[in-house]
């Protein structure tokens, strides 16, 4: 698609069941929506991002459906992904987005890939995410999901080791903000990088300490 016209099915009523779905914005200075399929919610529009925000001004202009955050989901494991403010394809895609983010950080951990330990702690809140969800939904979770999640951590334990560091999420984070059980992810590192993150994990928390007891 190549045009702002091409998505005039989604605000001049060819296409009833498309709507606007506000999310949790990142700050209180802007209102955040997904272009949202009321009787399809995992099917989303593949806009090209020039035209993204457009597209949504040309259905609030409309008057297409806008769904409050006031106004709740019928399905709530999506409705909590909404209110956490998670962004749009968890919330279309739920538990199937989730597994399917951490299979593919586990191969990639397992392939040797990572080597920036930013980018490898990005990927593994989706760990998190997934564990959170699982806990919300309780019963409502398939079980296809947790058991491929415990057959993918199993793979991920086999390249690990435990962190001389402790908890390696936010290096300025102190290790009682997560439990070495539940959270045992934060405590373990790929062993083909583990000794130089550790060497920045210290760098980073000593750095700290030595600006706090200067007071700034």
């Amino acid at each position: 698609m190549s045009s702002l016209e091409d998505y005039q099915y989604l605000w001049d009523g060819s296409s009833p069941t498309w709507c606007l779905l506000e999310t949790k914005p990142w700050n209180q200075e802007e209102n955040r929506f997904i272009i949202f399929n009321s009787q399809n919610p995992i099917e989303s529009p593949a806009i090209n991002w020039r035209y993204k925000l457009a597209v949504q001004s040309k259905m609030i202009e409309a008057g297409i459906r806008i769904i409050s955050l006031d106004e709740q989901l019928e399905d709530p494991v999506r409705e909590y992904c909404r209110q956490e403010g998670r962004d749009e394809e968890m919330i279309r895609r739920t538990f199937d987005y989730l597994i399917e983010r951490w299979e593919i950080f586990v191969k990639k951990v397992l392939s040797g890939t990572y080597r920036g330990r930013d980018d490898y702690l990005y990927d593994l809140g989706f760990r998190s995410y997934l564990e959170q969800l699982i806990e919300f939904a309780g019963d409502m979770t398939p079980s296809s999901i947790k058991k491929q999640m415990y057959q993918l951590d199993s793979e991920l334990k086999t390249i690990l080791q435990p962190s001389s560091v402790g908890s390696i999420w936010g290096a300025e984070f102190t290790n009682e903000l997560y439990s070495r059980e539940k959270h045992w992810y934060y405590f373990m590192l790929p062993t083909y990088t583990a000794e130089v993150w550790e060497r920045e994990v210290r760098a980073i928390r000593e750095g700290r300490v030595r600006l706090s007891r200067e007071g700034l």
